[in-house]
Formats: structure tokens, sequence, C-alpha cells
């Protein structure tokens, strides 16, 4: 009755590893949300209000849950994103409590100059680590991988039939786009994946886990072993590796500058179009 991905995020992560993770987690997000989080609970503290509680209400939700389900594996911060304008609400209220509680600036000119520049400082501090991309001086998070799996996908197309599996570790871009039957190593589209026990040893964390959430079940015996995907992503992943194996049955091949791994004599791929 519940989504294959909360069997692989949740079943079987002990609760007290999960908290542990997800604290681990959040807190370069407090900290970077520190200057706004403080001003906005003073100002719930110094003119306190049940409106501001309830907007403050659904920004605790999201870290909570964030530290219930273990965190996340990018700390982009999208599980509080959607919440963070109450709490930049509750932030302005709390700079003009705070203000006017200082007589020279309570009121006028200097009152609405300091408001302005406290709101845009907060502003600016929480966001100050994605402020080039915000400004696009560089290219979105995570673009050269995207562009990557986008020509792995166009080869795919180029140098397989319909019929040929692909297994992959980014389940997104690559099967997205190859329209191929994709196997995820991980678990996200593969019960039986989501139902193994997690990787608890430290091999898949990061960001303060110690175990990472959605990441942390595999069994490449299983997925590529007993599957044999045509194309292959990678061999290996936290305490597996089928290297070895895998330059037994698969070939390296590259095609128009674009390395694939491809299961050996397939009948699935266009062998043809890779001599030439």
């Amino acid at each position: 009755i519940v989504p294959n991905t909360y069997t692989l995020k949740l079943v079987g992560m002990p609760l007290m590893e999960r908290l542990r993770n997800g604290w681990g987690f959040i807190q370069p997000f407090l900290k970077e949300t520190s200057f706004v989080l403080l001003l906005a609970l003073a100002g719930l503290l110094l003119k306190f209000s049940r409106q501001k509680l309830y907007l403050f209400g659904f920004f605790l939700i999201s870290v909570v849950y964030q530290i219930y389900v273990g965190g996340e594996p990018w700390n982009y911060w999208r599980i509080m994103a959607p919440t963070l304008p109450f709490l930049f609400i509750l932030f302005f209220e709390g700079c003009a409590d705070v203000l006017q509680r200082v007589p020279k600036v309570s009121h006028g000119l200097p009152f609405i100059v300091l408001l302005f520049a406290l709101a845009l400082g907060g502003e600016l501090l929480m966001d100050f680590r994605f402020l080039r991309e915000m400004s696009l001086l560089n290219l979105p998070y995570d673009n050269g991988a995207a562009r990557k799996h986008v020509n792995i996908a166009i080869a795919i197309n180029a140098l397989t039939d319909e019929n040929a599996t692909i297994g992959v570790f980014w389940a997104g871009t690559i099967p997205y786009y190859a329209d191929r039957v994709a196997i995820d190593f991980l678990g996200k589209s593969d019960p039986y994946i989501a139902n193994l026990p997690p990787d608890l040893s430290g091999e898949m964390g990061w960001l303060g886990m110690n175990s990472v959430p959605g990441h942390n079940k595999y069994d490449l015996n299983y997925s590529i072993k007993q599957l044999l995907p045509t194309y292959v992503q990678e061999f290996e992943v936290g305490s597996q590796d089928l290297n070895a194996w895998g330059a037994e049955h698969y070939v390296n091949v590259k095609y128009q500058g674009i390395r694939l791994y491809l299961l050996k004599d397939s009948s699935n791929v266009y062998w043809d179009k890779i001599r030439h």
C-alpha cells in the first residue's frame, strides 16, 4: 500500500540510524539559515500570534520530516524549500519587531532603511552558496552529468534495438531519453532491491550521513550478473566490485566520443555500427 520508494528509503533502516543521518544532513542547512531563523524566532517571541506560529509550523514540519527520513543525497534542501517563503515572512516580521524596540530607529526613514538592509542581508546569507547559479554565472546543479547522460542515451538508441535493456545507477536522464527497459541498480523502480537490508557500513555515506537513503541498497550480482542488461553504466558501488567480471562479459566501446559497456555478442547491439 506504499510506494516502492518508501520501502527503499525507510524499510530496514533503524530509527536511530535514520535520525543520526538526518541530523548530520540538516546541520549545514540550519547554519546557512541561522540568521534568518533566529530573527524569525525573535519576532515570534517578541510579538506572538497564532498566525505566526501557524506559518512557523510548516517550516518546522519540513525540517523534522527531513531528519526523520534520514537526510537526502543532495544538499540543495529541496524538502525544506517549499516552506522557506513562510520562514522569510516571519523573518521580515521579526526584523520589524526587533527594530521597533530600538528607540532611535523605531520609525521613519531609518527604520525603513535598516529593515530593507536586514531583509536583503538575510536573503544573501541564506542563499550565499547558490548566488552564482542564481545569477547565471554557473550552470545549474549537475548540468555536466545531465549533458553526459543525454549523450549516452542518444548513443544507446543508435547502437541497440528496442529489446535492449539498460542498467543504471542514475535512473533518471538515461532511461528517459534512451527509451529502453531500465534496470535501476539502486532500487527506486526495483522491489527486490528496495526490500534488501541497507548498507550501514559507511560505504554509502556522505554529507554528514553514514547511510544515504535511496542509495544504500544494492545487489550487483542480481542486477548485473543475473539480469544481464545490454548496457551497464558502471560495475562498482559501495562494497561491491564487479569490474573484473564485467571485463570478461562486457565490451568497452567508444561511439562518437561516448564510452559504453555493452554485453558481449548481444543480439540487441548493432555491432556493425561500432566496427565502422
